[in-house]
């Protein structure tokens, strides 16, 4: 089911509110030490080696959240040129501060719209747990990737990492807490 352009605005608006300076301290403890291993069974170490294999050194991560997985790649020296794209201007500040001293350049914007980076194009382009916080269907969320194509340099990779929901498929807890981010407005 499709919504309307003024819904949708709202839920975007709403889910990327959620991410406080305050939630942002204890984000990266929440997200990779309890929910991803815990609920999710997906401890860190595969995110950061899945980040190590695919991100390149002129790179754009969109849904930065706190930047833990580029903090990563930067301590591993793996990143040259970094842009960050993200909704919320909380989560673009944390995951600048996170790359000190790697200069960033900061785009406050929302992937569904038409992006504000002009004639550049990335080798690499991050993704990571953002998709299920988009509101709206597979095909309206799906209009982010033609986007994202506009920026990636040919034989460029685009990669991520999203939660979905099979009934059935999903432990007990996973359940539990999926429904209770979807009730937030933090999951779609």
């Amino acid at each position: 089911m499709e919504i309307d352009e003024t819904l949708r605005r709202q839920r975007v608006e709403k889910a990327a509110a959620v991410y406080s300076p305050l939630l942002l301290s204890v984000y990266d403890l929440w997200v990779y030490k309890v929910a991803a291993p815990r609920f999710f069974r997906c401890p860190l170490r595969i995110f950061q080696h899945f980040y190590e294999q695919n991100v390149s050194r002129h790179h754009l991560d969109v849904g930065v959240g706190s930047g833990i997985l580029l903090r990563h790649c930067r301590l591993k020296n793996l990143l040259d040129q970094v842009a960050l794209l993200d909704l919320n201007p909380n989560c673009l500040d944390a995951t600048e501060q996170a790359l000190q001293p790697l200069k960033v350049r900061k785009y406050c914007a929302d992937i569904l719209q038409p992006l504000p980076i002009a004639n550049e194009q990335f080798t690499s382009v991050g993704l990571n747990f953002l998709l299920h916080c988009v509101p709206g269907s597979f095909r309206e969320k799906g209009v982010a990737f033609t986007f994202l194509k506009q920026v990636l340099a040919p034989g460029g990779v685009l990669f991520g990492s999203t939660v979905l929901y099979q009934p059935g498929l999903a432990n007990a807890r996973a359940r539990w807490l999926m429904n209770r981010y979807d009730a937030g407005g933090v999951f779609t």
